[in-house]
């Protein structure tokens, strides 16, 4: 059921003491102000394991031409449409909910998007006679 929701396909990068592990993972904005994201990351895992530790992460929205990455995931992925580091706010179930702190984002780019379990691109964008009023 919830495969029909697209999300952005991101990079989550964590690390403490000289430990550092990422995971691939999808991404929503919990709160404008102040500007909060949330990722599901398996409970147990390293990635969330140094998260928790660290209380911080990094999330890299990935663009539609980095797929492998997704697949492989590297540490801080280069050329990504959007990086966000957080402060962990909370871990509660699979959730880490993050307050960003610091962003870097690109025009240059597009990203990468996860629906029906598998990743497609975002596609053109479509003209309307009016925009909605949405807070991004």
């Amino acid at each position: 059921m919830l495969a029909f929701l697209p999300l952005p396909v991101v990079i989550v990068t964590a690390e403490a003491d000289s430990e550092q592990s990422c995971a691939t993972a999808t991404l929503t904005y919990v709160s404008l102000e102040p500007p909060r994201v949330a990722t599901p990351l398996r409970e147990g895992s390293r990635t969330r394991r140094l998260a928790e530790q660290s209380g911080a992460f990094t999330v890299s929205v990935l663009a539609d031409t980095q797929a492998e990455l997704a697949v492989h995931p590297v540490a801080n992925p280069p050329d990504a449409v959007a990086t966000y580091r957080c402060t962990l706010e909370s871990a509660d179930g699979p959730l880490l909910v993050g307050r960003v702190h610091d962003a870097d984002t690109t025009d240059d780019a597009t990203p990468l998007l996860r629906f029906r379990r598998r990743y497609h691109a975002l596609g053109r964008a479509i003209d309307v006679a009016q925009e909605a009023d949405y807070p991004l």
